[in-house]
Parts: structure tokens; sequence; C-alpha cells
């Protein structure tokens, strides 16, 4: 085969092969599952993943009840002070309090105004930064999982069922006949070792010794025949551009 056609797997974590799925011989096509895996560092990842969502979560709630509590106050002091800075200029209108008066509670509302802006922003930006920080570390984490092979789909169920994940499967990249396999149940791997080849053998390379006597007979380009003892057929080929 065209060594160029061939795509070996390698695993992508250390761990060992729960399954096979394939045998020498079958044809695959890209995406198709050729084993899985379980690995300790899989099921770490998935373990502090759920960790950190669920803690920093607890954060969130924990800050948003304690700064809901500081607007909330500040939300009943601008409500007071609204009030008497009311009665306040109604007895100013009607010349019955001071202007004095009339103003420091005016000052008052406006201070508390301000308190009450500034909590709410506060709260906010506090409730931003802990999101930011969940989106993140859960998104470094996600991506990792990703890259190891486990699915979207298989991440948000984890989340979603507070279960770590276990396994992964290894999926080939590229479609043809798996023509090497050295991956067996229950084997321990190491993301060197080479578990499936995978070759695409639609066109192949034929190496031919050619006596001098008969260089002449040769051109680029002029078909030939190559018969295969093992295959008892023949096939057509095309004489290929020689290296420089």
């Amino acid at each position: 085969s065209i060594p160029t056609q061939e795509y070996v797997q390698h695993a992508p974590i250390a761990g060992r092969v729960e399954q096979v799925f394939v045998q020498p011989g079958q044809y695959v096509q890209p995406g198709q599952t050729l084993l899985s895996l379980s690995s300790p560092e899989l099921q770490q990842l998935g373990a502090q993943l759920l960790q950190e969502k669920t803690q920093i979560e607890a954060e969130v709630t924990a800050k948003k009840a304690e700064l809901d509590g500081d607007v909330s106050q500040a939300q009943t002091q601008r409500d007071l002070s609204e009030t008497t800075y009311k009665r306040e200029l109604q007895l100013f209108e009607e010349r019955i309090g001071s202007q004095k008066s009339m103003q420091q509670a005016k000052a008052e509302l406006e201070l508390a105004l301000n308190r009450l802006t500034v909590a709410k922003q506060k709260r906010q930006a506090a409730l931003n930064a802990l999101r930011t920080r969940l989106s993140i570390n859960v998104d470094s984490l996600r991506q990792r999982l990703r890259q190891l092979g486990v699915s979207d789909v298989n991440i948000a169920k984890m989340l979603s069922n507070r279960n770590g994940i276990t396994s992964v499967p290894v999926r080939t990249v590229r479609g043809g006949l798996v023509t090497e396999l050295t991956a067996s149940a229950g084997q321990s791997i190491e993301p060197a070792n080479p578990l499936v080849k995978v070759s695409n053998l639609t066109t192949l390379w034929a190496t031919a010794n050619i006596y001098e006597s008969d260089m002449s007979k040769v051109r680029l380009g002029q078909p030939i025949s190559v018969r295969i003892g093992a295959l008892l057929r023949q096939s057509p080929m095309v004489c290929p551009t020689p290296y420089p």
C-alpha cells in the first residue's frame, strides 16, 4: 500500500482497552468507533469538571444571596428617603416646612439613590466575575475531554446526572481496511502505542525489478499488467513518475 494512504490510530490517553469493535480485514468509515478505553486520567478530569462546576455555582449562590441583601437594604433606604423628601417638599410648597429641611431630604435621597446604584453594580460585577471564572474553568476541562474523544452529549449527560465518565471511544479519522490490529481487551496502553492501522487500498504501489536489457521497452505512463499470485487476477496499473 501507499504509506501516505495509511492511518495509524494511537491511544489518546493512557489506560486500558475495554472493548475492541473491529477485526483485521474489516472496512471502516471515517468516525467509526474502533475500540473503547478506560482511564484514571479520564475519570479524574470528569470528577474535576463536576467539582469545579459545583463549587463555583455554590459560590455564585452564596455571593448572590449576600449581595441581594445589600441591594435590598439600599432599596429600603432609598424608599424611605424618597418618602421623606416628598413629605418635606409638600410641606415646603405649602409654606409649612423650611427650605433647608426640604433640601436636606433631597440630598439624603440622592445619596440613597447613589448607594443603591453602587450596590447593584457591585452585585453585578461580583456575579459576572464568578460566572466568568466558572466558564473558563469548565470550558477548559470540557475542551480537554473533547480532545480525548468524549462527545458534548456525554459531557452534558455527565453534568446533568453528576456521574463521572469512565470510558472513551477511539474513532478512526480515515476510512479504509483494517490491516493491523494490535489492541486487545484488557490490554494496558500508553499514548505512544499504535492500536489499529487503517489503509486505503483503492490505489496500490507495485515495485518491480527490470533488467537493463529491457529498459528501452519501458516508457513513463505506459500501461502495464501485474499478476498477483495470491489474488490470481490482473490489475491494470500505470507506471508512475520515477523519483529524481
